[in-house]
């Protein structure tokens, strides 16, 4: 499953980011944005601390983001990550007047949110979130219980057939099998149930 995640600027509003692949310098509103209008967090006497907002984590996932300094600010970043899991690296080095991709491994369970530290002002963009599918959460809410049964039967009866799709469809085939029937209904209340 990719999530690509919304950024939760402390104290502001939700921003949402978009590709950019070069700098450009523009204030709106004491914020500054990439060409393709990425945020610029922080001020000249106050750094960034940008959060994520929660997601689900189960096992090993990819965590991945874009990021530059401004101007003559420092490059160093540290990430923490907020609940029950680690990041691969959490000390990193952007390059001054370039993107810097960064591809994490991101381990753990629950619900966890990231949280990102410069030296100063940064930029920040495409920040996602790849995971496998947790078997049987149908309805992405990070448990598998008996509402997962209900959208899997929405799916199985075809009320969830149209992308965007309301459900996750990978989880749905629980007996992985390659189709989504009654069948798979059958053994997700078997793991509902402990068998």
């Amino acid at each position: 499953m990719t999530e690509k995640l919304d950024i939760i600027v402390i104290g502001e509003s939700l921003i949402e980011l978009s590709s950019n692949e070069s700098l450009y310098y523009a204030d709106t509103l004491n914020k500054y944005y990439g060409g393709d209008k990425c945020a610029r967090f922080g001020a000249s006497d106050v750094p960034a601390v940008v959060t994520t907002p929660m997601f689900y984590v189960n096992g090993t996932s990819t965590f991945s983001f874009k990021a530059a300094p401004w101007g003559t600010d420092g490059t160093a970043l540290t990430l923490a990550v907020n609940g029950n899991a680690t990041l691969s690296k959490t000390a990193l080095t952007m390059k001054k007047g370039e993107w810097t991709e960064y591809v994490l491994t991101l381990t753990g369970s629950g619900q966890v949110s990231i949280t990102f530290t410069p030296t100063k002002r940064f930029f920040l963009d495409e920040v996602m979130a790849v995971s496998e599918s947790l078997t049987g959460d149908v309805n992405r809410d990070g448990k598998v219980d008996i509402s997962d049964v209900t959208a899997l039967i929405d799916i199985v009866l075809g009320k969830d057939a149209t992308e965007p799709y309301q459900y996750d469809h990978d989880a749905a085939d629980v007996n992985d099998d390659g189709r989504i029937d009654i069948s798979d209904v059958t053994a997700l209340i078997d793991i509902i149930l402990g068998k």
